[in-house]
């Protein structure tokens, strides 16, 4: 706005500064969606808790996943740009919206014998992205944060070729006395058959996801959880990767796959 002097300033106007795009995923505790950011003109991603979920316990493992990755800056983790609550009292985080798809979807179309995919994902190419994966941890693992759900489906490339480490809703400080996930029995994500629950984030007396889990954490014996653990599952992710199989596919359920 000028006013009679030249001068400009700025007003904020009447409207939703994230108007909603697309749902890009959506869990049994939370969704993610799509925006668009009407003060900076760009698409986000939007984090938030459904409406119905106020248990204390639920919103402190929230607004520990916002202080968790709001202190990790490096270019394998999703930074966090803002946080609030909405009209409905939805608490959400922002963050940014990274352009691609999940390692899950690559490696599904590297088992259908995709032949654009054999292509692009060579296996030099896989061992890049199981690189950029490790630099990831490695960095977290340095600040003292183990993240205890490495899954194909919380790893994206983004349409540059980046690799960035999603989903640090279970991550944990080593050593913490404090241990929001294990405070609430629930799964995160929405399962369908009952092996799929093996694929499927849980938190509780078990914290992280069945698959993937290293035996300390299968065990339940989530004190000891540590670097290791993350490190067990990203070699299990990568065994994945390269061999477009996982480990335990013949086991018939999930109670099969943790024994």
């Amino acid at each position: 706005i000028e006013d009679e002097a030249g001068a400009f300033s700025f007003r904020l106007e009447s409207k939703n500064r994230y108007e909603p795009v697309k749902l890009l995923g959506q869990g049994g505790m939370g969704e993610v969606v799509l925006v668009e950011d009407q003060d900076i003109a760009r698409r986000v991603a939007v984090k938030r808790l459904l409406p119905e979920l106020s248990h204390p316990s639920i919103l402190a493992r929230f607004i520990d996943e916002i202080r968790t990755v709001g202190r990790l800056e490096h270019p394998n983790i999703v930074p966090i740009h803002d946080v609030g609550v909405d009209d409905l009292g939805r608490y959400f985080f922002v963050m940014k919206y990274v352009e691609g798809e999940t390692l899950e979807a690559v490696i599904e179309k590297l088992s259908a014998g995709d032949p654009d995919y054999h292509a692009r994902y060579t296996q030099e190419r896989r061992i890049e992205i199981f690189l950029g994966l490790l630099h990831a941890l490695e960095y977290a693992h340095d600040k003292g944060v183990v993240h205890r759900d490495i899954k194909p489906a919380n790893v994206m490339i983004g349409r540059f070729g980046e690799v960035v480490l999603m989903d640090w809703g279970i991550a944990k400080p080593v050593g913490a006395a404090r241990d929001i996930a294990a405070s609430v029995e629930a799964q995160v994500a929405d399962a369908g058959s009952p092996r799929s629950r093996a694929f499927t984030t849980r938190v509780g007396s078990i914290i992280g996801t069945p698959a993937y889990m290293a035996p300390e954490q299968a065990r339940g014996e989530n004190d000891r959880i540590d670097a290791r653990s993350d490190l067990f599952s990203a070699c299990v992710l990568f065994h994945e990767l390269i061999c477009l199989r996982h480990y335990l596919a013949d086991a018939p359920s999930m109670e099969a796959m943790l024994e």
